[in-house]
Order: structure tokens, then C-alpha cells, then sequence
């Protein structure tokens, strides 16, 4: 009897771990990141003001004030995909869209965030880490689901989300 119990353990976190990693793989790459951060995220979740935000030029306006590095981007006939960790204490912070993937008729976004080890030697200044990319709508076009996940396939946020 234990060795049933444990043997569908195992078979549980089998699948959950490959269900994970099929959502990062799954569907056509849109967008893949080269650049890649070096670090890892120490905390036990994203912070509370972390935002997934998707951003057009009929919503632009209202986030322009709020939002870090939207000032000057014009997203005529594009979609802004937007990612934040929010104000952070101090330097050390950084997140990045690793791909973005289509599966179906949703939008898969797949993300990466490293923070400062309880140890690491950090700027003492306040910061706001983000990373945008835009897409055309043409390639967008359908899409009723957007899901931010992390690289190890976490779902972050998830958005019904009826773009056009």
C-alpha cells in the first residue's frame, strides 16, 4: 500500500512538472529574448506591485503617467506588452520578457526575474524594473487569453482579454 501511494505521488509531480514546461514550449515564438539576466529571483513571490499589463493605442493614455518608459513610444498598429516588478528598494532587480508564444487563441508570455541574494551588494537608490516589447496586431489577431508565466512555467497573472 505505501509503495502505490508513493509510486502516485510521484507520477503527480511527474506531470505537474511536464504541464509546467509545456506551457513555456508550447505554440508558434512570436518573440524570443537573446539577452539573458544573470541571477535568480530569492524571493517567494513576485511582489504585490508587479504588473502584466497590455498596452495599445487606445489604453496608452491612461498608463503614461504611471507607467516607466512610455513617454516617448508610439504603439500605432501594435500591442504593448508590458511587465514591471514595480518600485523596488533598492538596485539589484531586473525582469525581462524571455518569449512570447502563440498557442491557440492564447498569449503565452513567458518572463524572468532575478533580485539581490540576502548577501549581494546592492546601489541604495530606488528602482523600477520593466521591459516592454510590441507585437503587430496582424499577429495578435484572435487572441482571447493572455498568460504571463515564469521560465519554470508558474502561472504570474491570467488575462481574458478580447484584444480587437
Amino acid at each position: 500500500m505505501k509503495m502505490k501511494l508513493i509510486f502516485i505521488i510521484g507520477l503527480m509531480l511527474l506531470l505537474l512538472t511536464a504541464c509546467k514546461e509545456d506551457i513555456v514550449n508550447q505554440g508558434e515564438l512570436l518573440y524570443r529574448n537573446s539577452q539573458d539576466l544573470s541571477g535568480e529571483w530569492h524571493q517567494e513571490s513576485y511582489p504585490e506591485r508587479s504588473r502584466f499589463i497590455l498596452i495599445n493605442e487606445g489604453n496608452i493614455d491612461q498608463f503614461k503617467g504611471d507607467l516607466r518608459g512610455l513617454r516617448d513610444i508610439n504603439f500605432d498598429g501594435k500591442l504593448g506588452v508590458y511587465v514591471t516588478l514595480g518600485e523596488r528598494p533598492t538596485g539589484g532587480y531586473a525582469i525581462n520578457i524571455r518569449q512570447i508564444r502563440r498557442r491557440k487563441d492564447d498569449l503565452i508570455v513567458v518572463l524572468k526575474a532575478v533580485g539581490p541574494g540576502p548577501d549581494d551588494m546592492v546601489t541604495q537608490a530606488i528602482t523600477n524594473p520593466h521591459h516592454i516589447v510590441k507585437l503587430s496586431e496582424d499577429i495578435i489577431e484572435g487572441v482571447d487569453r493572455v498568460v504571463f508565466v515564469s521560465e519554470e512555467g508558474d502561472i504570474l497573472n491570467e488575462k481574458d482579454y478580447n484584444l480587437y
